[in-house]
């Protein structure tokens, strides 16, 4: 279903379907733009590859506001002699800070630490390369009509939820919905719940996928 077909269905839903429209397009697209989001946040629906230039000499690089969560990570020199690309093994803080005292020579890295939005390699690499990797991102918006969700298909329609519960939401005389967070409930349902930032970060930084949070990291170390 692309945009359009969307917010057709939300209308229906809604029973907004002549003009003057209670809740505008525009209000509709954004609220359909968050459900993907929302969607693909609780089951890490959008699963891509993305690659960060790197320069000689510099370890640490802020990772794309897109990624929140990295499942695999390759160093690629980029100069003569080039390297095939070669996996990188995710370390916690304290493993990559008895790595990296004392200092070591400049080499094609082996390794990553993820701390904040942050992403440290070791050794810092000799040559400038690619630091390429496989995670789950945020979603682009739908900037026309004609553009569809960047989640499976058969989840689409599944979406027409959370524009239900955004529309409940609002406060209009004219325009109101019983219960939104039933809609809401039922969005939870079929993507799962949403977990904090806290939990987020948590994941990111460690690589875990449950609710745990490392002392560590829980901390500030």
């Amino acid at each position: 279903m692309n945009r359009q077909a969307l917010r057709a269905a939300a209308r229906k839903r809604l029973d907004d379907i002549a003009q003057p429209y209670g809740w505008p397009d525009d209000e509709l697209n954004r609220w359909l733009d968050e459900a993907v989001r929302e969607a693909s946040l609780r089951a890490g629906l959008t699963v891509a590859t993305t690659a960060i230039p790197c320069r000689a000499g510099v370890a640490s690089y802020s990772l794309p506001y897109r990624v929140r969560y990295v499942l695999d990570a390759w160093w690629t020199r980029q100069v003569s002699p080039a390297t095939p690309r070669a996996p990188l093994e995710r370390v916690d803080r304290d493993a990559f800070e008895a790595w990296a005292r004392p200092i070591t020579n400049l080499a094609d890295p082996t390794r990553y630490l993820i701390a904040g939005r942050t992403i440290r390699l070791h050794p810092t690499p000799k040559d400038a390369g690619y630091l390429e990797m496989r995670g789950r991102l945020v979603p682009p918006p739908m900037e026309s009509d004609d553009d569809e969700p960047d989640i499976s298909p058969y989840l689409h329609e599944h979406l027409v939820e959370w524009v239900m519960y955004q529309a409940g939401l609002k406060r209009d005389v004219d325009y109101n919905l019983p219960d939104p967070l039933a809609h809401e409930a039922i969005f939870a349902r079929y993507f799962g719940p949403r977990p904090s930032e806290l939990t987020l970060q948590g994941w990111l930084e460690y690589g875990a996928t449950d609710t745990v949070i490392p002392n560590a990291w829980r901390y500030g170390r």
